[in-house]
């Protein structure tokens, strides 16, 4: 059995442009930019409530898995195998109205890199983040959707330990690298496709019966060619 849950908010949030705000935008993107000097990175978070509800009432058995799927919309200079790791964040945010092109100006009421909402800053540039646990997946040869078991991370959140979702970035040691120069594109909430984010609850919900039958008398049993 598999139950889906979409994204509440999500947003890309960019080193270059500290101030800008992408809460609208069809595309998430995560990684570096094309000089490799700027980091790229992207928030997602989905209704944990009601999955812990849907637990607490056995809608979803406490020992389900869980994956979050991603739809790549494009990709640019991707390492082989790349590395996208997902953190619970530890301060609030909001997602906002901007989009990454502005045609007058530039919103203020979502997060970017250096605030998490209007006028409330990170803790720390980037997004503040509990550094474990994390969930990590790569990408394949070739390129397909992405999808990362974050099932220790999505128990968590059930119990209360998080609430904020989660951060998804490349590993420090490839954003700290000026020779990784790569970027994912996926499609995020607000696509006008049906390629959308989803977090999948899942469990093997089959049943067997058990027992032995009578043999059938053998002159009831007959043999078509």
């Amino acid at each position: 059995m598999r139950n889906f849950f979409f994204p509440l908010q999500d947003a890309s949030i960019y080193s270059e442009l500290p101030t800008r705000t992408t809460g609208l935008d069809e595309i998430l993107e995560v990684g570096k930019t094309d000089d490799g000097m700027n980091i790229i990175r992207s928030l997602i978070d989905f209704d944990f409530f009601a999955i812990s509800s849907s637990v607490a009432t056995g809608g979803i058995p406490s020992n389900a898995e869980y994956d979050i799927k991603l739809f790549v919309a494009n990709a640019t200079k991707i390492a082989r195998n790349q590395i996208v790791q997902f953190f619970p964040l530890s301060q609030s945010w909001s997602e906002g109205s901007g989009y990454f092109y502005q045609d007058i100006m530039e919103e203020v009421d979502g997060v970017s890199w250096q605030f998490r909402s209007s006028g409330s800053a990170w803790a720390v540039s980037g997004a503040a983040y509990f550094p474990s646990p994390v969930a990590s997946g790569s990408t394949a040869v070739p390129l397909t959707d992405l999808t990362i078991d974050v099932t220790s991370l999505v128990q968590q959140f059930i119990s209360g330990t998080y609430s904020n979702g989660f951060l998804i970035k490349y590993p420090d040691t490839d954003e700290s690298s000026s020779l990784n120069q790569g970027y994912l594109s996926f499609f995020s909430k607000d696509t006008h496709t049906i390629y959308l984010p989803v977090l999948i609850a899942k469990w093997d919900d089959s049943s067997y019966v058990t027992g032995s039958y009578p043999m059938a008398p053998s002159d009831t049993l007959m043999v078509h060619p």
